[in-house]
């Protein structure tokens, strides 16, 4: 037998062996292949890696972005015994303050779900770095105001400068971990938006002692936060990693890995920026209608009060304007406890995601109905202090569950953009439903709110069942995106506290 045709032989033997295997065979030999080439890969030390290049610098913008977005309640609150608030001084009626309040969300909920595709189509480091450069520029500016008109027009500036912010770091996120992944870590960022309430209610009480007749202490506090602003947006241009394949701090063979470990439609920087396609099958997920319920529903309810925080905490008759600052400190404290409780719980417990929001919109109905009935200001402070805290957690718990809902590099943009734009009701509505003259005791506000949390509880009831549950109907199973792609190999997955499905698209 000559050399050739041992050789020819060997390819045929080959080609039975492969034409022999079925697809699933195929499969899993092709995932081993790709598991042994990343066998030198520590996968938990390459998330910390990652974590320190983006996780810790995003975490302290957000406490920032959060800080300078409660300033303005804190500047109408603030030297108020001496009628030096904002308030006062611009001689603005309860029904102006709240206008002045939502001005900022109009255009903010506009611009998100368009301008989160500017990540893809600039860098994220462009994207956010502009964002908080051009903000902190109108956010000094602020202090020159003079008349209700220029404070509406700033804000709404402000809102359309940084809309687009949360959203873009959670669509940044998705190119870089899993939604298993992610959702410790959308947690850590909610307790930099939490903790930013107390720092806040600190700072404006440091800064109300600079008040003067040349210079009053809200002018100083938007002076100061607009710097710092600015100096962190100037970072972000040279600090933030843009995406895997871009990283020089990473080897060829971590940043494959990167791409690799995620689902096959997560968001690549390879993919087309707009897929019609993608957007038509979100639309038609039942999920994305649900999803967008509760975040409008929870806006409304829970995260309303956080709008005009400092007075209703000054209207319960505690302490002066300046201990007033220093009371949003333990509803921010509330909230981190609550951010790290449910972290803990949903990674180290394996308990769902949705089973946790729903213990946490218990303790919101309960506490709003000891704000309506309880006569003590102490009470009625405890209540607002669990309200307040379970703002962020809520949303915390189910960013996640939202993206894994997501598929594609389009839908991801769209969806994460839409949706934070409904919970910018919080800034629309909720200083209606929560105005100055329904105070003190904002019975009709609370009631209200109690109405769009209940209804709330039923909602994330329906959503667990409709991405937990494995025995939907076909037709409706076809139709969840985050139901569709799972396979028995996600499904273990799942078990262990990986992210889920990898495998090829059901149809």
């Amino acid at each position: 037998m000559s050399l050739s045709s041992s050789s020819e032989d060997l390819k045929n033997d080959a080609s039975v062996a492969i034409d022999s295997k079925s697809p699933s065979e195929l499969e899993a030999t092709f995932a081993s292949d790709q598991e042994d080439r990343f066998a030198s890969i520590d996968r938990k030390k390459l998330l910390r890696r990652i974590d320190t290049r983006i996780l810790i610098y995003i975490c302290i913008t957000y406490m920032f972005v959060r800080l300078d977005l409660n300033n303005i309640s804190n500047a109408g609150t603030m030297n108020s015994e001496v009628k030096h608030s904002l308030k006062q001084v611009l001689h603005l009626s309860a029904g102006q303050w709240a206008w002045v309040l939502s001005a900022f969300y109009y255009p903010y909920a506009v611009a998100e779900p368009i301008c989160t595709f500017f990540v893809k189509a600039t860098s994220p480091s462009i994207w956010l770095g502009r964002i908080f450069v051009s903000w902190g520029i109108v956010m000094a500016c602020m202090a020159a105001v003079t008349n209700y008109g220029g404070l509406v027009a700033c804000r709404a500036l402000l809102g359309l400068l940084e809309g687009s912010y949360f959203t873009s770091v959670i669509y940044h996120w998705s190119f870089w971990y899993t939604p298993a992944e992610m959702a410790p870590r959308v947690l850590w960022l909610y307790v930099a938006n939490s903790s930013s309430g107390g720092f806040s209610g600190l700072f404006a009480y440091a800064v109300s002692f600079s008040d003067s007749a040349k210079i009053h202490g809200w002018q100083v506090l938007f002076i100061l936060e607009g710097l710092v602003t600015i100096a962190l947006g100037i970072g972000m241009f040279v600090i933030l990693p843009d995406w895997p394949s871009t990283s020089k701090w990473l080897s060829p063979l971590e940043q494959e890995y990167v791409v690799h470990h995620l689902h096959k439609d997560a968001p690549k920087q390879t993919a087309k920026t707009w897929d019609a396609q993608q957007i038509k099958r979100m639309f038609s997920d039942p999920t994305f209608y649900f999803f967008s319920l509760f975040w409008a529903c929870y806006a409304v309810s829970a995260w309303g009060i956080g709008t005009v925080l400092p007075f209703v905490i000054k209207d319960l008759g505690i302490t002066d304007s300046a201990g007033t600052q220093l009371l949003q400190i333990p509803p921010a404290a509330t909230g981190v406890a609550m951010c790290i409780i449910s972290a803990y719980l949903i990674r180290n417990r394996g308990i769902s995601a949705f089973a946790v929001t729903l213990a946490i919109i218990a303790g919101v109905l309960v506490s709003f109905a000891v704000f309506l009935k309880a006569k003590p200001a102490g009470l009625r402070y405890a209540a607002v202090c669990v309200i307040s805290g379970s703002t962020a957690t809520a949303y915390a718990c189910l960013w996640p569950r939202r993206v894994a809902a997501l598929r594609g590099t389009s839908a991801a943009a769209l969806g994460i953009g839409i949706n934070n734009a409904i919970s910018q009701l919080s800034g629309i509505v909720g200083p209606q439903v929560w105005r100055l003259n329904f105070g003190p005791r904002y019975e009709t506000s609370a009631k209200i709110s109690l109405a769009f949390c209940s209804a709330d509880f039923v909602i994330v009831l329906i959503l667990w069942w409709l991405m937990e549950y494995p025995h939907l109907p076909g037709w409706l199973k076809k139709r969840v995106l985050a139901q569709t792609q799972i396979t028995e190999e996600d499904q273990e997955a799942a078990k262990r506290g990986e992210t889920i499905g990898t495998g090829e698209e059901k149809r």
